[in-house]
């Protein structure tokens, strides 16, 4: 009988699921087991009693019903963070498997016998970095410390990005040697012989995707777009995701749109551009890439990472619409450099950002902690 992996989970994301993927192709040799947490605790009446109970009781009743956050930080609570790792140890036989693997850190798992990891896209204290953002200063005080005996009791955490590394490193105190970088892959893979329908990247049709408006930096977009139509009046703005009250020319609202007329709308731009305010990781990013659009972002989180300056976008700083607008300008003024920037956005995540290329880069990381 094969040796099992207990993969432990609580969001139903297509990122938790292309995980276990990489899981079950990467490690034939055992069986993996999925443990999805909250849907566990939503099939028990009383963990779900007694969490609404203790969640108010955490937060004051005050801030737990004050603008979602009861539900936003349900199972936020330090009730969920005890009662997690008390239905993985009632629901695991240790003798049966080989380690435990922990998608994000909601909770505490390991069991203290057997390997256990952690593949997260962030951490509470990198959020609090972001400017002029307040939504993390409704979770309880407790969280941060929660999350440091998350890290810290983990064999080996794996991360998106520089930025949580270095986070994990500098503000959790983990071990360098137990932070490693595995990547992420996106949303869609193409044909090998996909091309855009750009007209040569000569169409001007910039594209914005994000279903959070002003986390997005889509006010500020449209600020920037004003001033872009001076110079270059035909310019197009695409607007996918969110719909915003707006009212300005060139400019289509596509609103919420399925994958594959995103992919349409993707290929029928010449320019990508979202100067989002906070940003875990953004797999937007990725998946615009490998439609061979150049990149226009902000300098935040991880996208230092994705957007190589001058090789496959460009990058402001948030908020800064005055430098938005001359990256957005000098895109448009130069069609060919939209192409070669295209053409080096999409080889970048090809070589880097697959779910395959996480697979293996978790398999190499793990494989020397089992016997």
């Amino acid at each position: 009988m094969k040796k099992k992996i207990a993969y432990i989970h609580s969001h139903q994301h297509p990122a938790s699921y292309n995980t276990l993927d990489q899981l079950i192709k990467k490690f034939p040799e055992y069986e993996v087991v999925e443990f999805d947490l909250v849907k566990i605790a939503k099939n028990n009446f009383f963990i779900l009693l007694k969490n609404s109970f203790y969640l108010v009781k955490e937060l004051g009743l005050s801030k737990a019903l004050r603008g979602g956050n009861f539900k936003k930080l349900f199972f936020k609570s330090d009730y969920f963070f005890k009662q997690s790792k008390k239905i993985i140890d009632e629901l695991l036989s240790i003798e049966e498997y080989v380690f435990t693997f922990q998608r994000n850190s909601l909770f505490e798992t390991s069991t203290g016998k057997i390997p256990h990891f952690i593949y997260t896209d962030h951490t509470h204290a990198e959020n609090l970095k972001y400017p002029d953002y307040n939504e993390y200063l409704n979770y309880s005080p407790k969280y941060s410390s929660r999350e440091k005996i998350i890290f810290n009791k983990s064999t080996k955490n794996f991360v998106y990005a520089n930025n949580i590394k270095n986070s994990l490193v500098e503000d959790y105190l983990c071990p360098e040697d137990r932070v490693a970088i595995v990547g992420v892959g996106g949303s869609v893979s193409l044909a090998d012989n996909w091309e855009p329908i750009n007209n040569n990247y000569k169409n001007k049709t910039i594209i914005f995707v994000g279903r959070d408006w002003n986390r997005k930096g889509g006010p500020e977009l449209i600020r920037a777009f004003k001033k872009v139509l001076l110079t270059h009046p035909d310019a197009k703005l695409i607007i996918a995701g969110a719909s915003p009250k707006i009212e300005i020319g060139n400019c289509e609202i596509l609103g919420d749109i399925s994958l594959e007329e995103l992919s349409i709308q993707y290929s029928r731009s010449s320019i990508f551009c979202l100067p989002t305010k906070r940003e875990p990781f953004g797999i937007v990013f990725l998946d615009a890439m490998m439609h061979k659009l150049p990149v226009v972002a902000t300098r935040i989180a991880a996208l230092p990472d994705l957007i190589i300056e001058n090789e496959n976008g460009l990058l402001v700083e948030p908020g800064d619409v005055e430098q938005l607008t001359k990256s957005l300008i000098y895109l448009l003024d130069y069609p060919e450099l939209c192409k070669r920037f295209g053409e080096n956005a999409h080889n970048f995540v090809k070589n880097n950002y697959t779910w395959e290329k996480v697979g293996e880069r978790l398999r190499e990381n793990i494989l020397p902690f089992l016997d």
